[in-house]
């Protein structure tokens, strides 16, 4: 035997001694399983096929490396409760609620397409190559017993076998719930607090570490539930509980705590020992071995035997070992302590004993229950339906499991929205690029006090340090979560708006908003208005009635506040932008206004516009975007070419008013765009075909250098697509006179 194994051996000897004497002192230890190991031990044979579409085909293969591996038959103890209740921490219940509504991609019969028959065949058991399982069935007992001692040297294969086919996977669920195996943590947590904590933090810079950004779900997920796994860990350590957590680790667990300095959080001391949370499979395995759970098992005094010796002399093992002794030569009641390892190690409690006393028992049961599903299979097949017991049976297991796992769902769904609206936001950004003006938040007119803390969210969230930004999305979701309780913090709502519409999170920013007893900042009713009628533009209706609410209400607000006020500067900004907001709204998909309606709108847009470009006020960055707009809305109008057409002499004022701030910090790339629309406007209305190619020629380059700065607004975009076309239409036409 080697010493390395002697000293894995030894140690999970110690483990698991240890579990047993907590448990005489009246300990409870409660097993907790990762998604992926609860998955395979409910699925049974359908786990171990890699199933591949190949157009209307599907391609199903074993694979013999997992199922015989020892990983399976932890999992298959664990199935046939072996261990105990099976225990999930809140996140992986709410993983395992999300496969059990897809049915684990497998369907309610699962595979093989040939049944349990066909996983039998391609496992391999002895003396049953010749034996169909529907043969097996009406085999006389002795003849079953006989077949089931065959199996002796793969006693292991066979009890994975008989735990895989015995039932398909709803039954199992259905069991596994009836009879207590499987238990469902209802205790609602503060997920909040959770995410807010320095070991949250660095559990999820270490999952992203070790795993590819596409599982940053998942990272997240189990970064809260190995926080619930410390905690629960604590409050035994503090001895606020009598339960002990224990969860079956994997390679890249193992990996997280060690080499990211997170071993303190999952370990605790016992009599000066140090003892771990996570028990790999040879733990399992021997405390299958130490703690047996049927009655034949219990009685039978061979493994109790081997283990005497081990047991009462650990101590003297371990202070051998620390002398620097030979463990393999330490003398045990006068057998060398190598000898009694390796029969120890070589003991099968599933040959000794399962095999011995249980097997016959269970596999006439399994191929009963085989029986059973075949004729499931058959109906299915010829229905595509399940039985109605087996459908209430899922039912009542997903209803469950959604309720307990509801919270986390919810803001694991949220800051999932958040993570994906900022990593398209951050496509976007390019140098110079200012989040809280390009994202157009200026309009709105919140709050001043509300501005830095709005810039310096908005900013975070763009950073190129990830792990910053991956905190600030956390950090925004506690935000927002904590706004609909207790009094509205008009400051706090106010840096919630401007971040939801940077990021276009219209359908949060309008459950936000709705949530509070009115909006009662003009800027919260614009920023309301605002979303409505974009979410409208994008196919999502509905919330037009809302936006014209609000754009109602600012238009009585408007007109009852005094006309040298600020606050109709700030007034008159929002309504020019909502009027041709909504203006877009009622164009969308293939409803058309008439002309002359649409003019009207663009007159009220622009109207407004004039109010507050004209306006004096000592707001430098505002009044620029005044002039853009009202510039832009003129552009557009003169565009329909209905009567009145608007004063050209005007709108080249306009323009070169605009033009003036061209080089000052308040510049942004949309005031390019609307330059490009004034000069092609230009072009549209000159005579001269020489002078017309260099307006558009203007106009191209004002389109292009937005789009630069944009980094590809896709309206930008669009714009300088439908300018090349109408360029190259007016240079055929250049040459054509030239010529």
């Amino acid at each position: 035997m080697e010493r390395e194994h002697v000293r894995q051996f030894l140690r999970n000897l110690t483990l698991a001694l240890h579990d047993q004497a907590l448990e005489d002192e009246g300990m409870v230890l409660q097993f907790y399983w990762d998604t992926s190991d609860v998955r395979d031990a409910v699925l049974g044979q359908s786990a171990y096929y890699d199933i591949e579409k190949n157009g209307p085909r599907t391609v199903e293969a074993f694979n013999s490396g997992r199922f015989h591996g020892d990983r399976a038959l932890v999992q298959c103890l664990e199935s046939s409760g072996w261990f105990g209740t099976i225990r999930m921490l809140q996140p992986h219940q709410s993983e395992l609620y999300k496969l059990l509504n897809r049915d684990f991609g497998v369907g309610p019969v699962g595979s093989p397409q040939g049944g349990p028959a066909v996983f039998v065949a391609h496992v391999g058991l002895n003396g049953l190559d010749s034996v169909t399982l529907e043969e097996l069935a009406n085999l006389p007992p002795e003849r079953i017993e006989r077949l089931v001692q065959m199996q002796a040297g793969q006693a292991a294969t066979l009890f994975k076998v008989v735990q895989c086919v015995r039932y398909n996977w709803p039954e199992r669920l259905a069991r596994w719930l009836r009879d207590s195996i499987f238990t469902i943590e209802v205790e609602q947590h503060d997920y909040s607090s959770v995410v807010g904590t320095e070991l949250f933090n660095r559990l999820l810079a270490a999952f992203d570490h070790e795993r590819p950004i596409k599982s940053e779900a998942n990272n997240f997920a189990d970064a809260v539930a190995l926080c619930q796994l410390s905690q629960k860990l604590n409050d035994f350590k503090a001895k606020k509980s009598l339960s002990a957590p224990r969860f079956f680790s994997s390679v890249l667990y193992n990996r997280i705590v060690k080499e990211h300095g997170l071993h303190s959080h999952f370990t605790y001391e016992y009599d000066g020992q140090e003892f771990p949370v996570f028990r790999g499979i040879e733990y399992y395995k021997l405390r299958a071995t130490l703690r047996p759970q049927t009655p034949e098992q219990k009685k039978d005094a061979t493994n109790e035997a081997l283990l005497q010796g081990a047991r009462q002399h650990l101590d003297e093992i371990g202070k051998a070992r620390d002398r620097g002794a030979d463990v393999l030569k330490i003398t045990l009641n006068g057998e060398k302590l190598e000898d009694i390892l390796t029969r120890l190690t070589n003991y099968s409690f599933l040959e000794q004993v399962w095999l011995r006393f249980a097997a016959t028992t269970e596999v006439k049961a399994a191929v009963e229950a085989v029986r059973q599903q075949m004729e499931i299979a058959r109906d299915f097949e010829r229905s595509g339906k399940v039985s109605r017991q087996i459908e209430q049976q899922l039912k009542h297991a997903v209803t469950q499991l959604g309720e307990a796992s509801s919270r986390f769902r919810e803001f694991a769904d949220l800051r999932t929205a958040f993570q994906i609206a900022v990593d398209k936001l951050s496509q976007q950004i390019t140098k110079g690029y200012v989040a809280y003006r390009n994202g157009g938040v200026l309009r709105f007119g919140f709050p001043s006090e509300a501005r830095p803390a709005t810039e310096g969210l908005l900013e975070k969230l763009v950073s190129d340090d990830g792990t910053l930004s991956k905190t600030t999305v956390v950090e925004l979701v506690k935000l927002f979560r904590a706004s609909g309780t207790g009094e509205p913090d008009i400051g706090q709502i106010s840096m919630l708006g401007g971040v939801l519409w940077t990021l276009k999170m219209d359908f949060q920013l309008i459950e936000l908003l709705t949530s509070l007893p009115e909006p009662k900042h003009r800027s919260l009713k614009t920023v309301l208005a605002a979303a409505c009628f974009r979410m409208s533009e994008t196919g999502e209706g509905g919330r037009e009635l809302l936006g014209k609410q609000m754009l109602d209400d600012l238009k009585e607000t408007y007109n009852r506040t005094d006309t040298n006020s600020e606050e109709k500067f700030y007034l008159a900004i929002g309504l020019g932008y909502l009027c041709h907001r909504y203006l877009r709204c009622l164009q969308r998909g293939d409803f058309r206004l008439s002309q002359r309606d649409e003019a009207n709108f663009l007159r009220e847009a622009i109207e407004y516009a004039r109010i507050a470009a004209d306006f004096p006020s000592p707001d430098h960055e505002r009044k620029v975007y005044a002039l853009n707009q009202y510039l832009y809305y003129q552009c557009l109008y003169q565009k329909l070419g209905v009567k009145p057409q608007l004063d050209w002499e005007m709108i080249g004022n306009v323009a070169d008013r605009l033009l003036q701030s061209k080089n000052s910090r308040d510049w942004q790339y949309r005031y390019d765009d609307t330059l490009a629309y004034y000069y092609e406007a230009q072009a549209e209305r000159e005579k001269n075909p020489s002078r017309r190619k260099d307006w558009f020629n203007l106009a191209h380059a004002s389109v292009k250098r937005a789009v630069e700065d944009s980094r590809e607004d896709v309206e930008v975009m669009e714009h300088m697509e439908r300018l090349m076309v109408t360029r190259q239409t007016t240079r055929s036409t250049v040459r054509k006179v030239t010529h």
